[in-house]
């Protein structure tokens, strides 16, 4: 690509525990800047920011959040804005482990931008089951401002913490 642009990503994360209960939680922001002679179109889609999954806002599908085409296809954006909170709490067999969550995000299509009308919303519970390679992971999210087309609940199967 000859498009010139500067990506700017701020990511943070933190966990509390007690009494066995962890509280975690996690904000991501970024964006990206076209720079001299190039636009927002010039960024290579490969290089934008999509949200939507199992491991951002897990009430939706995978990349769906943001700007998409006539055919509903993602396209990426250039200001991400996400943050999760995440109750997990040990239950008393089989090294298994149930979890609530909460989170949000959102991706526009300029730099810099950020409209709270456009954040989506997505909670529900997990369990993980502790395994040699990390906890095996299930989710059960629930879209809670969903859009015309979502469906009311996505499942995600994965091996690893969302965060």
């Amino acid at each position: 690509s000859s498009a010139s642009y500067a990506t700017l990503v701020a990511e943070a994360r933190a966990f509390r525990s007690l009494f066995g209960v962890v509280l975690g939680g996690r904000v991501r922001a970024g964006t990206i800047e076209p720079l001299v002679g190039s636009s927002a179109r010039d960024v290579p889609i490969f290089q934008r920011f999509f949200s939507g999954g199992s491991t951002t806002v897990r009430g939706y599908k995978y990349q769906s959040l943001g700007p998409q085409d006539d055919a509903g296809d993602p396209q990426g954006g250039l200001t991400v804005t996400e943050a999760s909170i995440e109750l997990r709490a040990p239950l008393p067999w089989w090294k298994l482990s149930l979890v609530g969550f909460v989170d949000a995000g959102q991706v526009e299509s300029r730099p810099w931008t950020f409209r709270g009308s456009q954040v989506q919303f997505g909670a529900g519970p997990g369990l993980r089951l502790a395994t040699p390679v990390g906890p095996l992971r299930f989710d059960l999210g629930f879209p809670l401002n969903p859009r015309p087309d979502d469906p009311s609940f996505r499942i995600h199967f994965a091996v690893g913490n969302a965060f």
